[in-house]
């Protein structure tokens, strides 16, 4: 890995996916018969594992006995949520603009019954209703955090040898045993969504990981032992993109996970031949672009469809749907590091205006 600590080729295939799932959501605006990646809700299964991975990393580092817990997870989940909900808040006000202009929709009512999914509190099972319905992820994804970092911290060796394994196994049990795919993130269990029980045991699986890459760090691989991983990687990178192309939910999404899981953990390891092709600037670049982009277009779709002409061809309304949200993640992107940048001086200013 270079200077910056990021690893290239995660970065590249973060954009990847991102575009998977952009595309994937072209159904809402020209139907499934002609949207490509019609399977693409699975590319959200890379992002779970890699933030599980990272996570387990978050962990690892911290050297101190475990506390205070209380205040160690709750300031770990506050970083986390500071980290992105500048994004969040950007794309949802944008979201709310735009079905308000091109969809005629109420943007008072709209934001009253989406204020649960802008603090990132509905996969709770407070959903009313959704403005930018992929922030689910990350509202499952904060709940098991939540709950896995004290228990991880206290207990290192128990959870991960055991617990956490074990459950991630009953989790994809208890969905394949139903007959359900990974797909269908706010499908009612009856005491939760399935979202969330597919967050918890694709980010346990990605913690997982973590332990056996750095065995495989400290190895020193042949010449062929690093072309053989980064054939591997890619290999099924390209299957899987080609499921997300051709295929729709089914139990058969457990044995392409199980498949993911191997290419990201081969990925973090670094050892792959190609590695350093990807360490560069533009892998980064494209790596921190694919978070706007997926904040900044789900409610594309349906605003485009009251105003585009019916009569327009089903790939030229994808082309401009694609264009439109690369337009409104830069436009997210920018904004939001406006915010970030000046939030120190605007939260400086209001304690001087209302405390004494």
């Amino acid at each position: 890995m270079s200077v910056t600590q990021r690893n290239g080729k995660i970065d590249f295939y973060k954009f990847v996916f991102s575009l998977v799932i952009v595309l994937h959501h072209a159904r809402v605006l020209v139907g499934d018969a002609a949207t490509y990646f019609l399977g693409g809700a699975f590319a959200v299964e890379f992002f779970f594992l890699v933030s599980g991975y990272l996570f387990m990393q978050s962990i690892r580092k911290q050297t101190a006995p475990a506390v205070r817990l209380g205040d160690e997870t709750a300031a770990f989940l506050k970083r986390k949520f500071k980290g992105f909900f500048p994004e969040v808040l950007v794309a949802w006000v944008t979201g709310l603009v735009l079905l308000a202009v091109m969809a005629r929709k109420n943007i008072v009512l709209e934001a009253v019954d989406t204020v649960f999914e802008v603090a990132l509190a509905d996969m709770s099972g407070l959903h009313i209703g959704s403005v930018n319905g992929v922030v689910w992820y990350l509202s499952s994804m904060l709940m098991c955090m939540a709950v896995l970092y004290p228990m991880v911290r206290k207990w290192p060796g128990m959870m991960m040898q055991v617990v956490v394994p074990l459950s991630v196994l009953l989790v994809f049990g208890r969905l394949c045993g139903n007959g359900m795919g990974t797909h269908g993130p706010r499908d009612w269990l009856g005491w939760t969504f399935k979202g969330n029980l597919r967050a918890y045991g694709e980010i346990g699986l990605g913690m997982c990981l973590y332990d056996p890459v750095q065995k495989l760090r400290s190895l020193e691989f042949s010449r062929f032992g690093r072309v053989t991983i980064s054939l591997a990687e890619h290999a099924i990178y390209i299957g899987i993109l080609l499921f997300c192309f051709f295929c729709g939910q089914s139990r058969r999404d457990f044995v392409f996970l199980s498949v993911l899981a191997v290419a990201v953990a081969l990925s973090f390891t670094g050892k792959g031949a190609d590695a350093r092709l990807f360490d560069n600037r533009v892998c980064t670049a494209l790596g921190r672009f694919s978070f706007p982009l997926f904040l900044s277009h789900r409610f594309l779709p349906e605003s485009l469809q009251h105003v585009l002409p019916q009569s327009m061809n089903s790939d030229l309304q994808i082309l401009v749907y694609v264009v439109c949200s690369f337009i409104t993640a830069f436009f997210v992107m920018g904004v939001s590091a406006y915010i970030r940048n000046n939030m120190p001086r605007w939260k400086q200013a209001a304690k001087k205006l209302f405390l004494a």
